[in-house]
């Protein structure tokens, strides 16, 4: 099996996963919906989530827990490659994600 189609699939995946997680940033078009489901706790002290953080961390709050749900979600619309190789993608996708952040491009410390 040619590796190109999935490698370039898994980049596509990570630009979408990154364009999401600075789209959900305050004062970015997805920052009211991502401030109201996190609860914005900074403004006011101690008010709850709305959210727990088990679903708002794979949706929009942290790039590698991002690459579980988007590349899932990802691979049930698109199908680019057998079943049994998707384990082994969402934690290259994870992989992939940690080394774009780790180079400084986003902060992953919100």
């Amino acid at each position: 099996m040619d590796l190109t189609h999935p490698i370039v699939f898994g980049i596509l995946n990570a630009l979408w996963i990154l364009g999401v997680f600075t789209a959900a940033e305050p004062g970015q078009i997805l920052g009211p919906i991502a401030t109201w489901m996190a609860g914005d706790s900074e403004a006011v002290p101690f008010k709850p989530r709305r959210f727990p953080e088990w679903i708002t961390k794979p949706l929009f709050d942290c790039v590698y827990c991002m690459a579980s749900l988007h590349g899932i979600a990802w691979w049930l619309i698109f199908q680019p490659f057998p079943l049994q190789l998707l384990p082994f993608y969402v934690v290259c996708l994870c992989g992939l994600l940690k080394l774009i952040a780790t180079t400084g491009v986003v902060d992953d410390n919100r």
